[in-house]
């Protein structure tokens, strides 16, 4: 048999030390460039997370505010005449101007040294409540539709087309047949501040202190006292945050809200066409109002426009502190600022016009 001869190559005898070192330096760029846009890609999903958050928390605050201001003056029957008479006690515990004073719908603080205004809205709430029977003199019972809407030391309206009285339930109980009873002291109740109005009351023929015995025309209505302010939050390092105030209870509403102006745009014509034709602060409006002008208070605002400076809540999101315009005082005139962190920062501003100007 003929014998064929192969002719084997050289074998392979090992990796050499420069081929290791070649190896791990290309391991290394790698993971360096692997690790760059990995550190790249977090930082911008961080960036974009955190701006989606306060641009989610400014829409919701705009739009909560908004609401409200738009019922801003709204006091159940009257269309803007209706003569409405205060019967809660301005000597009673715990009376406060803030939350028992409805004579105006909508008043504001400026903040001192470009600190965050606050706002104060009033309306009435429709409780869908009717009086079901003509009241009589010598009762402070009022008989209304039945209802899980009233309680002892609830604030109210009771009101018809011509004229309203605001008091405090003194008792709400179950009446006879369909009707539900709502009684109204005078003085000497456990409610505070409790009920009394000297106009208004004229001894045993007139027990009940309100302005007039109600019919079937009236209806009963809630009272809502709200404060819009800014303070610290709630949230891990304390952000700022806005807060709604209603009827005294507080409760916190958006994060990172550092800082709320409010101007009002005031109809400042003689006849009061309802347009707005300047925009004030609430410590112009004040001041015009102690000087005795006839075409500026607060029954005169016809429109308000809010601004929120917001921030996020992350820092080490920008490279260098940021520049930023904001109107700090109301003025008007945006000033540029320059944080003091790393954080980032946006300013929302919306007007609102009002749907009710006056009480």
């Amino acid at each position: 048999m003929k014998k064929i001869a192969v002719k084997l190559g050289r074998c392979q005898g090992g990796v050499g030390l420069i081929e290791i070192m070649i190896a791990l330096v290309l391991g290394l760029i790698l993971m360096a460039g692997v690790g760059q846009v990995y550190v790249a890609s977090r930082q911008s999903y961080r960036t974009a997370e955190a701006v989606s958050r306060i641009q989610e928390g400014a829409r919701f605050a705009v739009i909560k505010l908004t609401e409200d201001l738009r019922m801003a003056g709204f006091m159940g029957c009257g269309a803007g005449g209706l003569n409405i008479t205060n019967s809660l006690n301005p000597a009673g515990t715990g009376y406060s101007a803030s939350l028992h004073d409805f004579s105006v719908g909508l008043e504001g603080t400026d903040g001192a040294s470009n600190a965050p205004d606050t706002i104060d809205i009033k309306y009435a709430t429709n409780y869908g409540l009717k009086v079901v029977q003509l009241m009589t003199q010598a009762s402070a019972n009022i008989k209304v539709t039945p209802n899980d809407k009233l309680a002892s030391g609830d604030i109210v309206l009771v009101c018809d087309v011509s004229q309203g009285d605001i008091f405090q339930v003194s008792n709400a109980t179950g009446g006879s047949g369909a009707n539900k009873d709502t009684t109204v002291h005078n003085s000497g109740s456990s409610t505070n501040p409790g009920n009394y109005n000297p106009g208004a009351c004229s001894g045993g023929a007139n027990p009940h202190c309100l302005s007039k015995a109600y019919d079937t025309n009236a209806r009963i209505f809630g009272l809502s006292a709200i404060q819009y302010s800014v303070g610290t939050g709630s949230g891990s390092g304390a952000p700022p945050a806005l807060f709604r105030s209603e009827n005294g209870v507080t409760q916190e509403l958006v994060e990172g809200v550092e800082n709320l102006q409010v101007v009002y745009g005031v109809d400042t014509t003689a006849t009061a066409d309802g347009a707005a034709d300047t925009y004030m602060t609430a410590t112009a409006i004040e001041a015009a109002i102690t000087a005795g002008s006839a075409t500026v208070d607060w029954t005169r605002v016809a429109s308000v426009r809010i601004s929120f400076l917001m921030r996020t809540n992350e820092t080490n999101l920008t490279q260098s502190a940021q520049t930023y315009t904001y109107d700090h005082d109301g003025d008007g005139i945006s000033t540029l600022q320059t944080a003091a962190d790393s954080r980032i920062r946006r300013v929302y501003t919306a007007t609102i016009n009002l749907r009710n100007r006056s009480l």
